[in-house]
């Protein structure tokens, strides 16, 4: 599989693992500030999102770490 098919999977699939974190964080936080009670399924929803995105993003850097190192090299 091409380098550029790969990268565009990937951020697909960051920004949809993003919007779920985002969209079941405010649902929790609202579920709190309300009172209402918790869903035990949606704060574990919300945990697995958190630790899939983290372990995405790393791959993200590992994929483009060509360009990270070029944007903090320092030219004397």
């Amino acid at each position: 599989m091409a380098k550029k098919l790969k990268l565009q999977i990937l951020n697909v699939s960051l920004f949809l693992l993003l919007l779920l974190q985002l969209f079941t964080g405010i649902r929790l936080w609202f579920v709190n500030l309300l009172g209402w009670a918790d869903s035990q399924t949606l704060m574990n929803l919300h945990l697995i999102t958190g630790f899939g995105l983290v372990v995405l993003v790393l791959v993200h850097l590992y994929l483009n770490w060509w360009w990270v190192k070029a944007q903090l090299k320092v030219s004397k």
